[in-house]
């Protein structure tokens, strides 16, 4: 016996209601996108030019908050196309392997910054404090429109959270320019430059750790970190009817969206349909299971040939 269960909490209480918000959340991504991404592009070169590392150091952490902002928009587009035969789950997983591809760049990025920091130490050069200190107020600025724009709907979207908070990497970013700026021009401290923009790159490099782990684990199938499936086990195992659990298998398709499946041998006098009803119901209401597909059986069709890792 096969069943899948959506939880129907999920659906929007008023569709017009909820295409608006959708569409003005959009908007709101898509301005944020093209600001951060178009500032992305002038620091970059600019840095490049006259061989500021905090300014190169900015640039990276201002592609972060545009490709984080991407993807929380592709997050919303994508949600939004239909599945079809082909593609049952439509393109939930696209925005996993976006995360991925972004990790990997900002690692590139962040070793490119510790070069050029160490090779401004050796040989240090005369760095033009006026672009930095225009740069730096844009960057305030550019920042600081998204972040007021994402503020309210952040507190609850946990996607649009995600984006929020990429932004405010700008503001940080913006920051550490201007102070490098001011002690360059003011104190003469040539090497503010060099040591500022590296102090950015370790703080780059574990928050890219943590994406780049989190998609490789979700693009290999691996299970939840929320998920202990051997607890999973002896709760199902617990319920009265249940005889054994096999077969079980977590993984993620896409943010906030863990699957779930499992064999469940009940016992001959057992009502299968209310063990379905309970173990379904147990599973997402204690691990938030996005969707479960429990199959039950009274004689067991799990055979030698497809038997998989045991959960002691």
């Amino acid at each position: 016996m096969d069943s899948s269960h959506k939880d129907k909490s999920m659906t929007p209480v008023s569709h017009t209601a909820n295409v608006h918000t959708v569409s003005n959340t959009k908007k709101g991504l898509f301005l944020s996108f093209l600001l951060t991404g178009i500032f992305f592009g002038i620091e970059l070169i600019v840095g490049l030019k006259i061989n500021s590392v905090a300014v190169i150091a900015d640039a990276a952490h201002n592609f972060s908050a545009a490709a984080g902002v991407g993807i929380a928009l592709l997050a919303i587009i994508f949600a939004s196309k239909p599945p079809n035969s082909k593609r049952t789950f439509g393109f939930v997983k696209a925005e996993i392997f976006s995360a991925w591809i972004n990790g990997i760049i900002l690692f590139v990025m962040a070793y490119v910054i510790i070069r050029m920091g160490v090779n401004n130490l050796l040989n240090p050069g005369v760095v033009a404090t006026t672009p930095m200190l225009i740069l730096a107020v844009i960057g305030l600025i550019i920042g600081g429109i998204p972040a007021v724009m994402l503020y309210k709907k952040q507190k609850t979207d946990i996607n649009v959270r995600g984006a929020f908070w990429h932004v405010m990497e700008t503001v940080i970013g913006s920051a550490v320019v201007l102070l490098a700026a001011l002690l360059i021009r003011y104190a003469g401290w040539m090497q503010a430059d060099a040591i500022l923009g590296m102090l950015l790159a370790p703080v780059l490099i574990v928050a890219t750790w943590g994406i780049v782990k989190t998609a490789t684990y979700a693009l290999l199938d691996f299970t939840p970190k929320n998920l202990d499936l051997v607890e999973v086990k002896k709760e199902i195992e617990g319920i009265e009817g249940v005889e054994v659990a096999r077969h079980i298998h977590a993984w993620t398709i896409g943010i906030n969206k863990d699957m779930f499946s499992a064999h469940v041998k009940i016992s001959d006098n057992a009502d299968a349909q209310e063990i379905l009803e309970k173990t379904t119901i147990k599973i997402k209401e204690k691990y938030n299971i996005y969707l479960s597909t429990i199959q039950i059986e009274k004689r067991s069709l799990y055979s030698e040939e497809a038997k998989e890792i045991e959960f002691n």
